[in-house]
């Protein structure tokens, strides 16, 4: 496992699967839940619910997804690549709808209403009834099971936290599994065999006909509960970790049962890395909770904020919601979730801005400062249509199908057959090597996935818990991007 998990989302793409069986849903972005494509941020109103979602990483996307993936071997960094562009077809294999990439696993909703999960599972995220332990991992995605033995489902939507899992299904109960040290399965640790850091199987959180939308932040969660007018968003409700606010309550370091959200007007959440936000498409675009070290809540740096009241920086946790500063930036279109300590939005002209932890270069070239308090257009990229944000990096999807991505270099985030082992950042974006039709994406703590026009998943950076799902002879990271085995 690597040190630097801190803090993971949840982000999904979307894939309307031309010959797959449809099965609607509350598509996320991403976390962030990682990244977005036009349309309604992280869930959408649950009167959209009952069809197809108006809230996907993809632009359209009408192909079908392909279960026989013949995928270029990872070889750590020395092939370029192949480029991704031929013909898939749903019929003959499995086919995915919806990818859920965050953290160090990943999950893909499958058109049969059943999960197939992969990568890290070291506390039974992945594969609850699997290998667990340090460096235990799943490589290739598989089928997670219910309590019973067979598949969990019929599942609607699944969503991954860091160290957890959950799944709205088709009934509308939520089921989450894996670790609960901070409660973030929603039920107290206590009540749970096995302790805290023990593959919890599926557990009920809430009884069918409760919930419309589930989302996960690094190790909290919410959910939106359905509405009891039938129309319009129902009340929000919280649970997990709590150490900096991000559920709401003040002076809990933990929350469960869950507990309802201090947001009195929204239309959808997104969770981030130890922060949650309401959104609405009217202004204040965004209100949001929880920790600002780095100024990732968009409301500046409180004067008294600091160990010792200096305002440098933020430490104080902020369970009272606060608008983001966007002002004028231009006119709001996305706002994407975080799997690290910076944060963005999209805008209708095909801008981004984004704010807080710079330190390796993921707010762009136009920020030399360590951090950002407050939204900043990036001016070095255009023609964006979604956003993905990794741990300590940035990736869009341009409207020519083609993905970009900037920050961290160490695994081959860029996606360009480069890596740094100095660990220089790289504010400047660079294009993905051989991706030119691809029509969303997803991000993860140090690895990306984008979703491409023939309804193939490829994946590239880190891949040291089989993220990336494919099988790799012991490679730990991929710099450029390779399709999915199913």
């Amino acid at each position: 496992m690597r040190g630097l998990k801190a803090a993971i989302g949840a982000c999904v793409l979307t894939i309307a699967c031309g010959a797959c069986t449809a099965i609607l849903g509350d598509f996320s972005n991403g976390g962030g839940d990682g990244g977005t494509g036009p349309g309604l941020p992280d869930g959408t109103m649950p009167a959209s619910e009952a069809g197809a979602s108006t809230d996907s990483t993809t632009s359209g996307h009408d192909g079908a997804s392909t279960g026989d993936d013949s995928t270029s071997s990872d070889d750590g960094g020395e092939d370029a690549g192949p480029s991704f562009a031929a013909d898939a077809s749903c019929e003959g294999g499995p086919c995915v709808v919806n990818v859920a990439a965050n953290g160090d696993h990943t999950c893909a909703l499958m058109a049969d209403q059943t999960i197939r999960c992969w990568g890290d599972n070291q506390y039974g995220e992945t594969l609850w009834n699997g290998a667990t332990g340090a460096n235990a991992f799943v490589p290739t995605p598989t089928t997670v099971p219910g309590i019973d033995g067979g598949p969990l489902g019929p599942v609607r939507t699944v969503r991954l936290g860091d160290r957890f899992t959950c799944a709205l299904l088709v009934d509308g109960s939520v089921w989450c599994w894996g670790d609960n040290a901070f409660d973030q399965i929603g039920v107290p640790d206590a009540g749970l065999a096995g302790g805290a850091t023990s593959p919890v199987p599926p557990t009920p959180v809430f009884p069918p006909g409760s919930v419309s939308i589930v989302y996960a932040g690094a190790y909290h969660a919410c959910a939106m509960l359905n509405s009891d007018a039938g129309a319009g968003p129902g009340p929000i409700v919280c649970w997990g970790r709590n150490t900096w606010g991000e559920v709401g309550v003040v002076d809990a370091a933990v929350v469960a049962p869950p507990v309802p959200a201090p947001f009195t007007s929204f239309e959808r959440m997104t969770l981030g890395a130890f922060m949650t936000c309401a959104v609405r498409s009217a202004a204040p675009f965004g209100e949001c909770i929880g920790y600002n070290l780095y100024g990732q809540l968009g409301r500046g740096i409180p004067a008294d904020a600091g160990p010792d009241g200096s305002g440098a920086t933020d430490n104080l946790p902020h369970p009272t919601p606060a608008g983001v500063a966007i002002g004028n930036l231009g006119s709001y279109d996305n706002f994407p979730h975080a799997t690290g300590y910076h944060y963005g939005t999209t805008f209708t002209d095909g801008t981004i801005a984004l704010w807080g932890d710079n330190n390796w270069g993921q707010l762009g070239p136009q920020v030399d400062a360590g951090f950002s308090p407050t939204p900043t257009l990036v001016t070095a990229i255009s023609d964006v249509t979604a956003l993905g944000l990794l741990q300590y990096s940035t990736c869009v999807l341009r409207s020519d199908g083609t993905v970009w991505c900037w920050g961290y270099p160490a695994f081959g985030q860029s996606g360009n057959a480069t890596t740094d082992a100095g660990l220089t950042p790289q504010p400047v974006p660079t294009q993905v090597t051989g991706i030119t039709t691809a029509t969303g994406i997803s991000t993860g703590l140090n690895h990306a996935c984008a979703l491409l026009a023939n309804g193939t998943i490829a994946c590239w950076g880190d891949n040291v818990d089989g993220q990336l799902g494919r099988s790799t002879g012991g490679a730990t990271f991929s710099p450029t991007p390779g399709l999915v085995q199913f």
